[in-house]
């Protein structure tokens, strides 16, 4: 038996995942409250990089406000739900494909997006109002490589919008 198996991993359609991969599967918290508020926490998905969809917070409640919190993952990082409304100031999220993903209006003030090159920082479904507001933000890349802002996830107008946002290097032409 190879360090995979013993692991729970196993050769998936994209590569090498768990068997608890995917959204609603592998979530570190999946919120269902309302009105709820994070500070100075850290939430990190322990499937580790490229092993799929590792999300460390699954929210679909509403109003949920982060202050100075870190999400760590790889792939949907940070998942929102529609048609809720979601903040963010400070702080850090990490990953590198679609790492924050869904729906919902969310704001994202002063956070830092630490990226992991090769991947797409944002995929937005339409939003109720709003959509990604990135405001002041700060890009970050974990080492050299590339990146893309965002693609569209479902139907619709999904929107994404980067106001003021320090990008450390270049994003690449599309997206």
């Amino acid at each position: 038996t190879n360090e995979a198996d013993k692991l729970g991993y196993f050769q998936g359609q994209y590569g090498t995942t768990g068997v608890c991969e995917g959204i609603g599967n592998s979530d570190v918290i999946r919120n269902k409250g309302n009105n709820n508020y994070f500070q100075g926490v850290t939430i990190k998905n322990p499937l580790g990089d490229a092993r799929g969809r590792d999300i460390a917070f699954d929210d679909e409640g509403d109003k949920t406000i982060f202050m100075n919190a870190r999400l760590w993952a790889y792939q949907d990082t940070y998942v929102s739900h529609v048609p809720n409304r979601y903040y963010f100031e400070g702080g850090v999220i990490r990953g590198r494909t679609d790492y924050m993903c869904g729906k919902g209006d969310v704001y994202y003030k002063e956070v830092t997006l630490q990226t992991v090159p090769g991947g797409y920082i944002s995929a937005p479904s339409p939003p109720k109002k709003y959509g990604y507001i990135y405001d002041n933000c700060t890009i970050k890349l974990e080492s050299k490589g590339s990146y893309t802002l965002g693609r569209p996830w479902g139907q619709g107008t999904p929107v994404a919008l980067f106001i003021n946002t320090k990008m450390e290097s270049a994003p690449t032409a599309e997206g």
